[in-house]
């Protein structure tokens, strides 16, 4: 019995890279010019926040990261605020934060359905930013708490965070659906704990989801229904 629907962010309810991995980069690193003086050598810092972060998120027993705490790596020995630094960041990533197509109705058809949801996130620009988002997506609302990577300590598709996510939300991982667009993170994440789980966006390669659908919008058409099938069995 499906008792709460959790979330993934970035690529299934919108795109947090700043508009595209290429096009996004060139933008965030832009965004640190004013820390570095010149626009090569802020694509030279972007490129080793980015290197440290996924350096640390596949080291086994190391914390999820977030910006703020990557800028002394990149910046040791320079006078600048990492707080300072990585605001400067989200918010240049937050003006191409923008919802995908169908994402404010599938979520909308979840709230119809009564049940409770939680966003269930990496954390790499910090809490500040995702609320920010869902602000921005008009659906910050809907979501009776937000688990970010970062704060728990774990990042997809370790179980922890999947764990303090049931834990907040006072459900067992079976009564869950977790909906995303990663296979490797999202997916076989949450599946590997007990949860339901709906792909988004292309088929399935590697993993075997509940459901999968190309996109929101035809998943907003048809998750009333499945959500009904899954609310009654026991």
């Amino acid at each position: 019995m499906i008792k709460a629907v959790f979330w993934d962010l970035g690529g299934t309810l919108c795109r947090t890279d700043a508009g595209g991995k290429l096009l996004g980069g060139l933008r965030l690193a832009r965004a640190l010019k004013p820390f570095c003086g010149s626009l090569f050598t802020s694509l030279h810092k972007f490129y080793l926040v980015m290197r440290a972060y996924y350096k640390l998120r596949a080291t086994p027993g190391e914390r999820e990261p977030e910006l703020k705490d990557l800028i002394t790596r990149v910046f040791p020995g320079q006078p600048h605020d990492p707080l300072l630094v990585a605001k400067t960041v989200y918010e240049e990533a937050l003006k191409y934060t923008d919802p995908l197509p169908g994402a404010v109705e599938a979520v909308k058809a979840v709230a119809a359905a009564g049940l409770p949801m939680a966003l269930v996130t990496d954390g790499f620009y910090g809490r500040t930013y995702v609320e920010h988002a869902l602000e921005k997506l008009e659906i910050k609302d809907h979501f009776q708490a937000v688990i970010i990577s970062s704060e728990v300590g774990a990042g997809k598709p370790q179980p922890a965070l999947f764990l303090a996510a049931c834990r907040e939300m006072g459900v067992k991982p079976e009564e869950t659906l977790f909906i995303g667009d990663d296979e490797n993170r999202d997916i076989a994440g949450a599946a590997g704990v007990g949860m339901k789980t709906i792909l988004i966006g292309k088929a399935p390669r590697k993993t075997r989801p509940d459901f999968s659908f190309p996109n929101l919008r035809q998943l907003a058409q048809e998750l009333p229904s499945l959500l009904a099938a899954g609310r009654g069995k026991a």
